[in-house]
């Protein structure tokens, strides 16, 4: 009840803002590129001369909303610019999927960048921060601002401190999370101000917020120092587990995280070891091995964890479904994984600097953000960032249907069953989205599929540069996409001829996934802006 009312109370305060800048409509039509344009050196001056922000809000939000109408030909919707507001004041703005956030952010962006100080907008990834940075940047150019990304264009070459210097000094900064903690750290270690590059953080809007500040708020970024001299037992003692029985040879307990051997594993250990006592102190570096060993075995698999990558491994975020390319498990059992997969092992390093996103993230003077899954969060934000969410209408009702889940009782009962759904939408002619869990099960689906002769698209962790062109295809007449949770969030696909009449676009989920906030940007792929859709889970 008191949720509901201040829900309303925040919606009142914004409408009443929102109805100002609605009246300078007209006003800004009538001035030309030039005028238009100025108005960024006349905004600078009156704050140089003690107005605030906040002073500027009714008229910098009045001035972007007309350049993006001349410069991408969009005018932000009323609920835009509510969403717009509530940004601008420190919150988060929830909005369902397609109602358009990368637009809505131009506002609070262009407002909060005329202090001079920079304003950042994070992206979860690479691509979007690229292609929002491209997109967007032309509204900031219009009107007198820099932009700057902070990405080689080569991924295979990296920014001098020098490059990096020129473009964080921008207005605008479109970045990502790790990369912006990455360079923190690297800022951080540097001995002179030569290597240095970062100026003190001002304001920060986060997309997906509920991701990166919640989900992987406790993640930590390490940058590693000199290799430790490498261990030559990581691929004897994988050799051993093979050969050991699980209850028999050891007891793995993995909700308290023990492991031990048995008596009988213990003298199995000793005899392939060739040593007297598998626990004296001077055998301890094989106990500590064999716990990796364990490890890599019980909780990773291929595919699913990781993928294998050539002769390297890499790790796949279970939250997003994306690569992790800089981040190793530390202590020994990333090259534990690397030994059960016969890999080239990478070098033990030790940690030189760490910082987690909540660590990075409270840097800022002011933290804001937008996401489509916000108010399930609403405690946790409240009480750790001291955030409200304010769930912004959309411009349209929503028309997706959102079917009740089906449970089944084994895995290929579940598996043969979405087949059954996909082949008889796919008849239909509609296009399908089907989410999977893993890479594994990606594979897994596409080989049925093929099967079946049912064309179709696959992004996973294995494929992810070709996802632009698979998200731009995976809404038209007839497309199937198997995808793991990487297409979850960011991703807005756009509805081909004749589909909306068809019901539109058809997401099917096989799993739930690692939190109901991903069950929820899942479903909100589908049914954007007012098109029609459906969702339907199904899972063992």
């Amino acid at each position: 009840m008191f949720k509901d009312f201040y829900q309303d109370f925040q919606l009142r305060k914004v409408k009443r803002i929102l109805k100002k800048i609605n009246a300078l409509k007209e006003k800004m039509e009538s001035l030309s590129d030039q005028e238009l344009a100025a108005k960024t050196v006349e905004f600078r001056q009156r704050l140089a001369k003690g107005e605030t922000v906040d002073n500027l809000l009714v008229e910098a939000f009045a001035v972007v909303r007309e350049a993006d109408r001349r410069v991408l030909g969009m005018f932000p919707y009323d609920v835009q610019v509510m969403g717009g507001i509530v940004i601008h004041q420190g919150n988060v703005a929830e909005m369902n999927t397609g109602e358009g956030k990368t637009l809505t952010a131009t506002m609070p962006v262009y407002l909060n960048a005329l202090t001079g100080k920079g304003t950042m907008l994070i992206t979860t990834n690479d691509y979007l921060a690229k292609r929002d940075a491209e997109e967007m940047g032309q509204v900031y150019r219009f009107l007198g601002l820099t932009i700057g990304v902070p990405f080689p264009d080569d991924a295979q070459k990296e920014l001098t401190p020098k490059e990096k210097k020129r473009i964080y000094a921008s207005d605008i900064i479109y970045t990502t999370n790790s990369n912006l903690g990455f360079d923190y750290l690297h800022d951080n270690l540097s001995s002179n101000e030569e290597g240095k590059f970062l100026r003190p953080f001002d304001y920060v809007i986060i997309d997906e917020i509920d991701d990166i500040l919640l989900d992987s708020a406790q993640t930590p970024l390490i940058i590693a120092g000199s290799p430790r001299v490498q261990s030559n037992h990581y691929g004897i003692i994988d050799t051993l587990v093979t050969t050991l029985v699980e209850g028999e040879d050891y007891i793995f307990k993995e909700e308290k995280d023990e492991i031990w051997l048995t008596t009988k594993g213990a003298k199995a250990a000793e005899s392939f070891l060739g040593i007297d006592h598998f626990y004296k102190e001077e055998h301890a570096v094989f106990a500590r091995h064999l716990v990796y060993a364990i490890r890599a075995h019980k909780l990773y698999t291929r595919d699913k964890d990781y993928i294998v990558r050539g002769d390297e491994m890499v790790l796949v975020d279970k939250g997003t479904g994306r690569l992790m390319e800089m981040t190793k498990l530390q202590g020994g059992l990333h090259q534990a994984i690397e030994a059960k997969e016969h890999v080239k092992l990478s070098p033990e390093t030790r940690a030189m600097a760490s910082i987690t996103y909540q660590s990075l993230f409270k840097m800022f003077n002011k933290v804001s953000g937008m996401t489509g899954t916000g108010k399930v969060a609403e405690k946790e934000l409240l009480e750790t960032y001291n955030m409200s969410v304010v769930c912004i209408p959309t411009n349209r009702p929503k028309k997706r249907i959102d079917y009740p889940d089906n449970l089944y009782v084994t895995l290929p009962e579940k598996v043969y069953a979405s087949l059954e759904y996909i082949k008889k939408y796919h008849a239909k002619g509609n296009p399908l989205l089907v989410f999977v869990g893993s890479v594994e099960m990606s594979q897994l689906y596409s080989s049925l599929l093929l099967r079946e002769g049912i064309a179709h698209n696959v992004l996973n962790a294995n494929n992810a540069a070709r996802e632009a062109q698979i998200i731009s295809e995976s809404g038209q007449m007839g497309a199937v996409t198997v995808a793991t949770s990487m297409a979850g969030r960011g991703t807005d696909i756009k509805l081909g001829k004749g589909v909306a009449e068809l019901g539109g676009l058809i997401v099917i989920g096989t799993e739930r996934m690692e939190s109901q906030r991903i069950d929820l940007q899942i479903r909100g792929r589908s049914g954007r802006q007012g098109d029609p859709g459906m969702s339907k889970f199904l899972y063992p």
